[in-house]
Protein backbone atom coordinates (compact mmCIF):
# COMPACT_ATOMS: atom_id res chain seq x y z
CA UNK A 1 0.00 0.00 0.00
CA UNK A 2 2.64 2.60 1.12
CA UNK A 3 4.13 2.05 -2.76
CA UNK A 4 1.19 2.44 -4.75
CA UNK A 5 0.72 5.95 -2.11
CA UNK A 6 4.71 6.92 -3.35
CA UNK A 7 3.76 5.95 -6.92
CA UNK A 8 0.26 8.18 -7.04
CA UNK A 9 1.95 10.68 -5.08
CA UNK A 10 4.72 11.22 -7.63
CA UNK A 11 2.45 10.65 -10.51
CA UNK A 12 0.01 13.52 -8.95
CA UNK A 13 3.27 16.04 -8.06
CA UNK A 14 4.49 15.29 -11.72
CA UNK A 15 1.38 16.09 -13.63
CA UNK A 16 0.81 19.60 -11.55
CA UNK A 17 4.32 20.63 -12.37
CA UNK A 18 3.66 20.12 -16.22
CA UNK A 19 0.44 21.90 -15.95
CA UNK A 20 2.11 24.44 -14.27
CA UNK A 21 4.82 24.57 -16.35
CA UNK A 22 2.78 24.52 -20.17
CA UNK A 23 0.11 27.08 -19.09
CA UNK A 24 1.76 29.22 -16.37
CA UNK A 25 6.18 29.46 -16.97
CA UNK A 26 6.13 28.85 -20.45
CA UNK A 27 3.34 31.44 -21.99
CA UNK A 28 5.72 33.78 -19.84
CA UNK A 29 8.86 32.35 -21.14
CA UNK A 30 8.14 32.64 -24.81
CA UNK A 31 6.87 36.69 -24.17
CA UNK A 32 10.41 37.31 -22.66
CA UNK A 33 11.85 35.88 -25.75
CA UNK A 34 9.16 38.30 -28.17
CA UNK A 35 10.55 41.28 -25.87
CA UNK A 36 14.14 40.10 -26.73
CA UNK A 37 13.35 40.35 -30.38
CA UNK A 38 12.08 43.47 -30.24
CA UNK A 39 15.00 44.81 -28.48
CA UNK A 40 16.75 42.99 -30.92
CA UNK A 41 14.95 44.52 -34.11
CA UNK A 42 14.96 47.93 -32.71
CA UNK A 43 18.39 48.00 -32.46
CA UNK A 44 19.45 46.31 -35.44
CA UNK A 45 16.78 48.66 -37.83
CA UNK A 46 17.85 51.35 -36.26
CA UNK A 47 19.80 52.50 -39.12
CA UNK A 48 16.48 52.82 -40.75
CA UNK A 49 14.05 54.32 -38.97
CA UNK A 50 16.03 57.07 -37.40
CA UNK A 51 17.46 58.14 -40.66
CA UNK A 52 15.45 59.27 -43.97
CA UNK A 53 14.84 57.08 -46.89
CA UNK A 54 15.90 59.29 -49.75
CA UNK A 55 19.43 58.52 -49.16
CA UNK A 56 18.83 54.49 -49.55
CA UNK A 57 20.59 52.23 -51.25
CA UNK A 58 18.44 49.64 -53.57
CA UNK A 59 19.81 47.34 -50.80
CA UNK A 60 18.89 49.58 -47.91
CA UNK A 61 15.35 49.85 -49.81
CA UNK A 62 14.98 46.00 -49.63
CA UNK A 63 16.29 46.11 -45.56
CA UNK A 64 14.07 48.77 -44.61
CA UNK A 65 10.98 46.97 -45.97
CA UNK A 66 12.35 43.59 -44.45
CA UNK A 67 12.50 45.48 -41.26
CA UNK A 68 9.26 47.13 -41.61
CA UNK A 69 7.84 43.88 -42.35
CA UNK A 70 9.65 42.72 -39.29
CA UNK A 71 8.55 45.06 -37.12
CA UNK A 72 4.65 44.56 -37.90
CA UNK A 73 5.09 40.71 -37.01
CA UNK A 74 6.90 41.42 -33.45
CA UNK A 75 3.70 43.47 -33.40
CA UNK A 76 1.29 41.00 -33.16
CA UNK A 77 3.55 38.10 -31.97
CA UNK A 78 3.53 40.37 -28.90
CA UNK A 79 -0.33 40.48 -28.54
CA UNK A 80 -0.32 36.76 -29.12
CA UNK A 81 2.10 35.88 -26.82
CA UNK A 82 0.64 38.14 -23.72
CA UNK A 83 -3.05 36.68 -24.91
CA UNK A 84 -1.78 33.14 -24.53
CA UNK A 85 -0.62 33.64 -20.68
CA UNK A 86 -3.60 32.84 -18.59
CA UNK A 87 -5.11 35.75 -16.08
CA UNK A 88 -2.37 38.20 -17.64
CA UNK A 89 -3.74 41.23 -16.58
CA UNK A 90 -4.75 39.74 -13.19
CA UNK A 91 -1.51 38.62 -12.31
CA UNK A 92 0.81 40.55 -13.95
CA UNK A 93 1.00 44.55 -14.70
CA UNK A 94 1.35 44.36 -19.01
CA UNK A 95 -0.65 47.23 -19.14
CA UNK A 96 2.10 48.89 -21.79
CA UNK A 97 1.88 45.62 -24.16
CA UNK A 98 -0.97 46.98 -26.38
CA UNK A 99 0.89 50.75 -26.16
CA UNK A 100 3.98 49.21 -27.33
CA UNK A 101 2.52 46.83 -29.99
CA UNK A 102 0.98 50.52 -31.37
CA UNK A 103 4.22 51.77 -31.30
CA UNK A 104 5.60 49.18 -33.23
CA UNK A 105 3.25 48.88 -36.09
CA UNK A 106 3.40 53.15 -35.87
CA UNK A 107 7.33 53.09 -36.70
CA UNK A 108 7.01 49.82 -39.28
CA UNK A 109 4.73 52.41 -41.39
CA UNK A 110 6.69 55.48 -40.70
CA UNK A 111 9.50 53.73 -41.85
CA UNK A 112 8.71 53.73 -45.61
CA UNK A 113 7.43 57.28 -45.67
CA UNK A 114 9.80 60.10 -46.62
CA UNK A 115 10.56 62.51 -44.57
CA UNK A 116 10.56 65.51 -46.46
CA UNK A 117 6.88 66.09 -46.94
CA UNK A 118 5.88 65.47 -43.66
CA UNK A 119 8.99 68.30 -42.24
CA UNK A 120 6.80 70.73 -44.73
CA UNK A 121 3.49 70.05 -42.47
CA UNK A 122 5.32 70.54 -39.00
CA UNK A 123 5.70 66.69 -38.49
CA UNK A 124 9.17 65.06 -37.95
CA UNK A 125 8.65 60.86 -38.49
CA UNK A 126 12.19 60.46 -37.25
CA UNK A 127 12.19 62.12 -34.40
CA UNK A 128 8.72 60.12 -33.81
CA UNK A 129 9.90 57.26 -34.75
CA UNK A 130 13.07 57.57 -32.33
CA UNK A 131 10.50 58.64 -29.13
CA UNK A 132 8.64 55.82 -30.28
CA UNK A 133 11.41 53.26 -30.15
CA UNK A 134 11.98 54.91 -26.21
CA UNK A 135 8.87 54.75 -25.58
CA UNK A 136 8.79 50.58 -26.38
CA UNK A 137 12.03 49.67 -24.26
CA UNK A 138 10.50 51.33 -21.41
CA UNK A 139 6.70 50.03 -22.01
CA UNK A 140 8.53 46.37 -22.83
CA UNK A 141 10.52 46.91 -19.27
CA UNK A 142 14.04 46.17 -22.08
CA UNK A 143 16.88 47.11 -19.66
CA UNK A 144 19.03 48.09 -22.27
CA UNK A 145 18.53 51.55 -24.27
CA UNK A 146 21.30 52.35 -27.55
CA UNK A 147 22.15 55.91 -27.37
Amino acid sequence: MEIFLTVISGTLIFVIGQILLKFFIEPIYLRKLIVGEIADCLIFYGKFYCNDLKNDSPLDKNQRNDGSLKLKSLSTQLIAKTNAIPFCLELFDLSGTKDAARELIAISNRMLVSNDADIAHGVNLIKMNYEGADKIFNLLRIKFKPD
